[in-house]
């Protein structure tokens, strides 16, 4: 990578590979990502997205290859992840649930309330904030897990596939929050999707 690239990018990965035994489902991905900035995995089921990710996050060891996160490894980044699956606690509410991932991401309690508000608020979730997760609808759930991924200031969000299982009403707000997030966040994106249109316009 030219060394401008390497001073700018928030995320950084280079010749990353994942082998399962004799199976390749990653060879030899590189790619460069700035703050501010989306950057769209496309592919059909199969394609290495989700394994990607995995990697990415630090569930999964890589083969080769290796990403760094503004100049740290992965296991020293600021990284947040929001796998397919929503992972929620459905006896909580939308504010304990933001509330337990912000301590976890450092935010000091003197901060914990306002951090809260206002990512509830970015997601336009306000409304549910103390509702009961297990009361949400499959968009809101949604909504949730993006309110989880940005809250606590992470450098770099993983997004795999964040329309996942939702109407078209929720998918375009969905989209809508990404295209906000991409411009008034200190953060850079890295989503996968099948929906070839709806990404470029993030």
């Amino acid at each position: 990578w030219h060394r401008s690239w390497q001073l700018q990018a928030a995320l950084l990965v280079s010749n990353l590979s994942k082998n399962y035994g004799d199976v390749e489902a990653v060879r030899g991905l590189s790619f460069a990502l700035r703050k501010h900035e989306c950057f769209g995995l496309l592919g059909v089921n199969g394609a290495g997205k989700t394994t990607t990710f995995r990697m990415l996050a630090g569930d999964l060891i890589p083969t080769s290859g290796n990403a760094f996160i503004e100049d740290a490894d992965l296991y020293q980044a600021r990284i947040s992840y929001c796998p397919q699956t929503d992972v929620a606690l459905d006896l909580l509410t939308g504010r304990e649930m933001l509330a337990l991932f912000a301590r976890l991401r450092g935010v000091r309690e003197q901060n914990l309330a306002v951090v809260i508000h206002q990512t509830l608020h970015f997601v336009d979730m306000l409304e549910y904030a103390d509702v009961t997760i297990g009361t949400y609808s499959g968009g809101t759930r949604r909504k949730l897990s993006l309110a989880v991924a940005f809250v606590g200031n992470p450098s770099v969000v993983l997004l795999d596939e964040p329309t996942a299982a939702v109407d078209p009403p929720s998918r375009r707000r969905i989209w809508r929050i990404l295209i906000a997030s991409k411009q008034h966040l200190d953060l850079a994106i890295l989503l996968s999707s099948h929906w070839y249109v709806e990404s470029l316009a993030v």
